[in-house]
């Protein structure tokens, strides 16, 4: 009978990490227990793993296109349809969070984002009412966008736009 000697030759053969890994989130599912990744439930957990490929870790956005979230999210509840108009984009509509996940990730980005004191003065999203909202995805996100960005530079609570194409002053 062959003795299995490991690589310091102690008799005793270690298990390769990825090993290790497959063995203890194995035995979670068979004892129905949840594999620590699984548990990751917070909201910023859910953002870097739904939103943060668009819209990057600091809501900074610019990658074809993608509008920033970073100082200027929590402007949109201000508008008519704004609040409406951040569950029905399409990519937050359709996510595969749950209602209540999604209204955990809405809030939290809303505050992180901010700006903070526009966070305030507002109620925080609800699972119920991202329930109700996201089944009506919008068609028109970049004209809806459009027509919400001039009600906010209407209102004074943003500065309008700079184009590419205009001169800066």
């Amino acid at each position: 009978m062959s003795t299995n000697k490991g690589p310091d030759g102690s008799g005793l053969r270690t298990t390769p990490p990825l090993a290790r890994a497959l063995a203890c989130w194995l035995a979670a599912l068979v004892f129905g227990l949840q594999a620590p990744a699984l548990l990751a439930k917070d909201p910023q957990t859910l953002y870097m793993m739904e939103c943060q490929g668009c819209h990057l870790s600091d809501g900074a956005g610019g990658l074809n296109n993608i509008p920033t979230l970073k100082n200027n999210v929590a402007n949109f509840p201000a508008v008519a349809g704004g609040r409406e108009f951040l569950v029905r984009v399409p990519g937050v509509a359709l996510s595969t969070l749950s209602d209540q996940e999604l209204a955990d990730v809405l809030n939290w980005m809303l505050r992180q984002f901010g700006p903070l004191e526009a966070t305030a003065l507002y109620p925080p999203y609800t699972g119920k009412e991202v329930a109700s909202l996201r089944k009506q995805p919008l068609d028109d996100v970049v004209g809806t966008r459009a027509g919400l960005v001039a009600q906010m530079v209407e209102s004074g609570l943003i500065a309008a736009p700079q184009h590419q194409n205009q001169p800066q002053h």
